[in-house]
């Protein structure tokens, strides 16, 4: 079963900008087959788009973490997920 894992990071936009997929799935430690990452400025709209990239990638299970971004060390995960 694949999964994808979409991440919310819970910030302002210009502030994530600039940071790689790559980098935050390594700041969070997640390994899925998929990842996305969206910000809570993108609203709705991001969720629903990295869904529907997951979705069309082949992805089963696709899972939603929120994620928020410290002064020091990125990304880190909140604890709160939503299996959709």
């Amino acid at each position: 079963m694949k999964t994808g894992v979409i991440v919310c990071l819970v910030e302002n936009e210009d502030k994530v900008r600039d940071m790689e997929l790559g980098d935050v799935a390594r700041s969070v430690d997640i390994s899925a087959d998929k990842m996305e990452l969206v910000t809570s400025g993108e609203g709705d709209a991001g969720l629903i788009d990295a869904w529907w990239r997951l979705t069309a990638k082949g992805m089963y299970q696709i899972i939603c973490v929120i994620a928020e971004m410290t002064a020091s060390s990125g990304p880190r995960l909140t604890g709160r997920q939503l299996i959709i």
